[in-house]
């Protein structure tokens, strides 16, 4: 098993992907019910690959377990500053790419955060708070600060490597894609850093927004 030392290293990153179109650090969860119930039927209308079938399970499922995270990186002494995270991954995820119509990424250095605004799960969130997939496993259930990760991908490794297209529907074979734990997750509770990058993006890339 890789060295702590040699596994910061490899997780110096966290990576975002989004929309192009769209621009990084949006989150689906900060916007009313009812509105983000119509963008995801609007993406739906474009690709019904890239959303759930399930909208309103969906919405409520991740408020839910964003809730339950929030609540937990709270007792770990966690500041979160913002009510819903920003989705990051730990490391480079291709398969992510994906999930949109056309899609960008940003990577940014684990050094430019206040590690007491960030936390992460040993995979999705989504099966890492499944009540039908807890198998007893420590990471099942739990919210982790950066030094505690660093050591559960020590113990474990990272999360099996699933490759698949969401855009294009194929999937692996022998479980529906929310089974797997896919990545490791890092979720972003501060505006400072994430704010930054992108008005730098935006700026960097006015002709996307303008042609549209």
């Amino acid at each position: 098993m890789a060295s702590i030392n040699c596994l910061e290293d490899i997780a110096l990153y966290l990576y975002h992907y989004f929309e192009k179109a769209k621009g990084p650090f949006l989150s689906i969860s900060d916007l009313p019910h009812h509105e983000a119930t119509k963008k995801l039927i609007e993406i739906q209308k474009v690709n019904p690959n890239l959303v759930n079938p399930k909208i309103d399970w969906f919405l409520s499922e991740r408020h839910r377990m964003e809730d339950t995270v929030r609540r937990l990186f709270i007792d770990k002494g966690g500041k979160p500053m913002r009510k819903y995270p920003v989705y990051m991954t730990v490391g480079e995820i291709k398969s992510m790419s994906t999930w949109y119509s056309d899609p960008a990424f940003i990577k940014i250095g684990i050094s430019e955060f206040d590690l007491d605004t960030v936390s992460f799960t040993y995979g999705d969130m989504f099966p890492v708070f499944n009540p039908d997939l807890d198998d007893g496993m420590e990471y099942r259930n739990n919210v982790y600060k950066y030094n505690e990760i660093l050591k559960i991908i020590e113990k474990y490794g990272y999360p099996q490597n699933i490759e698949y297209n969401l855009r294009e529907g194929i999937f692996p074979v022998g479980a529906p894609m929310n089974h797997f734990l896919k990545y490791v997750e890092a979720h972003i509770w501060s505006e400072e850093v994430i704010s930054r990058y992108r008005n730098e993006w935006l700026m960097k890339n006015a002709e996307v927004f303008n042609d549209n």
